[in-house]
């Protein structure tokens, strides 16, 4: 069943809300795995000059991990760290079924401290790989800030366009809540703060 206007406009409209938040998330340096935000510019058609920019520049921004000298090491650590989560979930069945079946209840128990351990141990290498990333980033953050008015100019380009499916969609647009790192949107107005969080909605 193909969609109605109504639900076509509400369902990009959820998109370009989603795009708006990691633009600015990329913006803040907060949001470095950026697939996803690509993925959104080519699913909602977005090919004018500013869109095929902001592609550029957060191809650009994809590629600096790559290109890091530790890239190699943190891929390691991170694939290291997900079979450590394999293995301890895989365990953690074998001594649930150990349990269910009351069979070598003392195995049991072993198994599941073994796994409740490696589980802890993924997660601290886990940590581990989010923190060397960051690091990474943060090491080139000019890298990232010479976009930072390229991504305002987007966040802006694509408000509006929300705008216009929200009431597409029959949607009041000021009923909208976006929480963004910046607030200097002029689509928008603050309601509140939390901390670097800023809640606003539509003038």
């Amino acid at each position: 069943m193909s969609e109605s206007p109504r639900e076509k406009a509400r369902r990009r409209a959820k998109q370009l809300k989603r795009l708006v938040e990691d633009l600015d998330a990329v913006r803040a340096m907060r949001l470095f795995n950026v697939t996803d935000t690509l993925r959104l510019i080519r699913v909602l058609g977005l090919e004018d000059e500013v869109w095929q920019k902001v592609s550029e520049a957060l191809t650009n921004i994809s590629t600096i991990l790559i290109k890091h000298p530790r890239f190699p090491r943190i891929k390691k650590v991170d694939s290291f760290s997900t079979y450590l989560f394999v293995f301890s979930f895989i365990a953690s069945l074998v001594s649930l079924v150990l349990l269910l079946l009351n069979i070598e209840l003392f195995l049991a128990y072993i198994v599941l401290l073994i796994s409740l351990v490696i589980l802890n141990i993924s997660y601290l290498t886990k940590l581990y790989v989010s923190v060397s990333v960051h690091r990474v980033y943060l090491e080139n953050s000019k890298e990232i800030e010479k976009y930072s008015e390229l991504f305002k100019k987007a966040v802006e380009n694509g408000l509006a366009k929300l705008r216009g499916e929200l009431r597409k969609a029959g949607i009041d647009p000021t009923g909208i809540e976006f929480k963004l790192y910046y607030n200097d949107y002029s689509p928008l107005v603050e309601v509140k703060s939390r901390g670097r969080i800023h809640v606003l909605k539509f003038r």
